[in-house]
């Protein structure tokens, strides 16, 4: 994720970058969208941790699909606001961030 493209939010950051630009162990990526989700330490403890990456994957579950662009990797990291949050305001941070990152 070096050559990421990086969008910082109050609840995530968002790193996006070509899938050409990781190595792929399967073909059958072809044409999708791959994501990770990361909790630091910082975040809080193992239950805090483990919320945030909870809400994270039930926000691009229903979020990426639609706005997400084939082949790409999408790292989100986790920030502590993240567990205070309203979801409809995540889905909107997630939203502008895709958007943002690619008119870069």
């Amino acid at each position: 994720m070096n050559k990421a493209d990086k969008w910082v939010t109050k609840s995530f950051v968002l790193m996006a970058a070509p899938s050409s630009c990781v190595p792929v162990l399967f073909d059958n990526y072809q044409n999708h969208i791959i994501y990770g989700v990361v909790a630091s330490k910082k975040v809080g403890n193992a239950v805090c941790r483990n919320k945030a990456k909870r809400r994270l994957r039930d926000i691009i579950q229903n979020h990426l699909p639609g706005f997400g662009i084939p082949n790409t990797i999408y790292l989100l990291i986790a920030r502590k606001e993240i567990l205070t949050y309203d979801f409809g305001q995540i889905s909107k941070d997630l939203k502008w961030a895709i958007k943002r990152l690619h008119q870069q």
